[in-house]
């Protein structure tokens, strides 16, 4: 298992001092990041092979949020890979090894030339750590079944400058962060699952519906074509 260790921040706090949803799993991701950049298979490595990890689906549970200062550890390693198919791993711990948070995602591997999925090769996966999925995790998806209840229209969703990633779309997370305003405000996120289904730029239309349904909340992100962008579901 990779691993990264850190400390919570302030600015990765909420107002009750303790680390954020969103800022959790930017944690989780910067630590996929920083091993691909250790084992040479990061951002150069997938431009000259014009090759793209894009991630489908993210399965959270969070068992405590780390407070302010607290030192934390994340690792992360690779729990399958089928075909175009691959999942992750993530497992953010305390500084006694209590375990904070875990994650299991799902990713599918990208020729950016022809914008279609590819097969992984070995060459593509060699250093990645390997290990087994997690047995109290489910598996992730890219579909979140929404429930058969009415929804609620929360209107337009600013797709702003500021949460674009470095592909110039709407980062994961941004997803996440954007989703969670809609949420009672005193509402503790204790699991979410992800589906992430189509790309949003700057100056797309989108738009969000919200369904509640026996304690939890689902969101949908969705375009004047009503195609779906995202779904999540907040228990």
């Amino acid at each position: 298992m990779y691993k990264v260790d850190g400390r919570v921040t302030f600015s990765m706090s909420r107002g009750d001092g303790n680390m954020s949803i969103p800022s959790m799993m930017y944690f989780m991701q910067d630590s996929i990041n920083l091993h691909v950049f250790d084992i040479n298979k990061g951002a150069d490595f997938l431009d000259s092979q014009k090759r793209l990890w894009a991630i489908t689906g993210w399965n959270m549970k969070v068992f405590r949020r780390p407070k302010a200062g607290e030192r934390i550890t994340c690792g992360t390693y690779s729990s399958g890979v089928k075909g175009m198919l691959a999942t992750r791993v993530f497992v953010m711990e305390s500084e006694d090894g209590e375990t904070l948070a875990a994650a299991n995602s799902l990713w599918i591997y990208m020729d950016m030339e022809t914008r279609k999925p590819t097969r992984i090769r070995e060459e593509d996966i060699a250093g990645f750590e390997m290990g087994e999925p997690l047995p109290y995790m489910d598996k992730p998806s890219h579909r979140i079944i929404m429930p058969d209840v009415p929804s609620k229209e929360m209107g337009e969703v600013p797709i702003l400058r500021h949460f674009l990633d470095v592909n110039g779309h709407l980062n994961n997370i941004s997803y996440v962060f954007l989703a969670m305003e809609y949420l009672p405000e005193n509402f503790e996120i204790k699991e979410l699952k992800c589906g992430f289904k189509k790309e949003s730029y700057m100056g797309d239309k989108v738009y969000a519906r919200m369904f509640e349904n026996e304690g939890a909340y689902y969101v949908e992100f969705y375009d004047d074509e009503d195609d779906v962008r995202f779904q999540i579901k907040f228990a």
